[in-house]
């Protein structure tokens, strides 16, 4: 009996368009590239914008238990390294892509110009090792991981897909353009009529049932011209977090902006001026 064939690794990036210096942005867990459109689209204006797909959008591994974020740092700088050989980006990520960023840039400081981290995900050290180790005491912990292995994923069509999301918290505050574009970015057509997320639920579930590794990333950073945003009210990045950060990294410039974790997608204007008057200041 012939074995199947093993389909081949899906491409890494998505070139979202534009000429010009690279901008390299690294997404969210489970929110792909395409998520953003209205953040991005601005910026193909000056910059060749590219949008670095995490492991889970092109392996064909399957997910595992747990998985550490410190490769999800290797894997961009492969596509850094696979779209922009010679010049440095600009590198910008949001939450897990946030994180990629400042360990990739922490490691290979040289293929950066600069760095923009937008409500990464962030905790102090000793409650990582309570995250990573102590799972049964951290109620909001197992909720999102019960959550997540539950969610729906798939509908009939997008416009199922648009209606169920919709009511989800976690898009509360987007709007309807915005939310249009996070159903084109997450959704793929399936080999069965209906449509599917792209991101699979258990690569979410494997990536939230670790927490990073990132002070001593950050602290790195000084190195080079390095953005922080926060959302005003972040689920992650809290007051006692994002005071350490500023410690931790004391030549970065720290902005808050008025929002929720998903403040670039729900707020995207703002953001990008944010992001555009920090690169022009250290053009």
């Amino acid at each position: 009996m012939n074995r199947p064939l093993v389909p081949a690794e899906r491409p890494r990036f998505e070139v979202l368009g534009g000429a010009g210096p690279p901008l390299v942005f690294a997404h969210a867990n489970g929110l792909p590239p395409g998520c953003y459109r209205r953040l991005l689209t601005p910026f193909t204006a000056d910059h060749r914008v590219v949008g670095a797909l995490h492991r889970p959008l092109w392996t064909v591994e399957p997910a595992p238990r747990v998985a550490p974020w410190e490769p999800f740092g290797d894997d961009l700088l492969d596509t850094i390294d696979a779209v922009s050989p010679d010049a440095p980006v600009v590198g910008v990520g949001h939450s897990l892509g946030g994180i990629a960023t400042a360990l990739a840039a922490a490691r290979r400081p040289e293929r950066f110009r600069a760095v923009v981290l937008i409500d990464p995900v962030l905790i102090t050290p000793f409650r990582r090792v309570v995250y990573n180790h102590a799972t049964w005491l951290l109620g909001p912990k197992r909720a999102l991981l019960k959550a997540t292995r539950r969610r729906r994923d798939r509908w009939p069509d997008r416009a199922a897909a648009f209606e169920n999301l919709r009511d989800k918290r976690l898009f509360r505050e987007v709007d309807d353009a915005g939310l249009r574009d996070c159903v084109d970015g997450m959704v793929e057509d399936a080999p069965e009529g209906d449509v599917r997320l792209r991101f699979p639920r258990m690569w979410e579930v494997a990536i939230f049932s670790r927490a990073p590794r990132a002070w001593g990333a950050l602290a790195r950073l000084s190195r080079l011209p390095t953005l922080a945003i926060r959302a005003s009210r972040s689920n992650l990045v809290n007051d006692g977090v994002w005071a350490h950060w500023r410690k931790t990294c004391p030549t970065a410039r720290f902005l808050t902006l008025e929002g929720t974790h998903l403040v670039p997608i729900e707020r995207p204007d703002e953001v990008g001026a944010a992001i555009r008057a920090f690169l022009d200041a250290h053009a």
